[in-house]
């Protein structure tokens, strides 16, 4: 996602030091889907149209019907299309949230990150939203940042822990080493191996 300071990092045979911006950022909207705990949704735009915008930014070119059609899509997956046309400041946290996965969505990406996307959602909508991520994780590779361990208990396949700055393996979970998470298929699937980084504190 982001430039390092050290070491090399391959993504399917690409070496991510050596690209250009340009690159870096094509990578991310066609790799990648990133939900934020904040939602980080334009508050004045519909639900429809919050989703569609990664696709309006994507390299790839598509008629707007296309373009709709994929949104509706995502929304129906996280059971947000009856909103489509709401405008997001008229909608709930949960809701929002709920938009925000599925704008992560919408490109079909290899990875959906999660950076704490429960933390500012009561205990029912929490429920709701780690239930959807773990049908997701069904066809694409979910890592999932979190402080709450309840969370990483009942819905994490695998995990590992961010300590004082440094990652460890779990020790209650077999946890996979970082070279062996798949990013390239051929085709969807239930193999990829689900992590949950767990920011862990005493």
């Amino acid at each position: 996602i982001d430039q390092y300071d050290n070491g090399e990092y391959l993504l399917d045979g690409e070496l991510i030091g050596r690209m250009g911006d340009a690159r870096m950022a094509e990578i991310r909207n066609e790799k990648m889907g990133i939900v934020m705990q904040d939602f980080a949704l334009i508050e004045d735009f519909t639900a429809l149209e919050n989703v569609m915008m990664p696709l309006d930014f994507s390299a790839k070119k598509r008629r707007k019907k296309e373009k709709r059609n994929m949104a509706l899509e995502a929304l129906e997956a996280v059971s947000m299309k009856e909103y489509a046309g709401k405008p997001v400041c008229k909608l709930s946290g949960g809701q929002k949230q709920r938009v925000a996965i599925a704008r992560g969505l919408v490109n079909h990406p290899e990875i959906l990150f999660a950076d704490e996307p429960t933390g500012a959602l009561d205990k029912q909508n929490e429920k709701f939203l780690m239930e959807a991520l773990k049908k997701i994780s069904q066809n694409t590779l979910v890592l999932f940042v979190t402080h709450n361990e309840k969370l990483v208990e009942e819905y994490a396949d695998d995990y590992l822990r961010l300590e004082d700055g440094k990652l460890l393996k779990s020790i209650d979970k077999p946890s996979s080493s970082l070279e062996k998470i798949p990013l390239k298929k051929k085709k969807r699937s239930s193999w990829f191996t689900k992590l949950i980084f767990h920011n862990y504190k005493k």
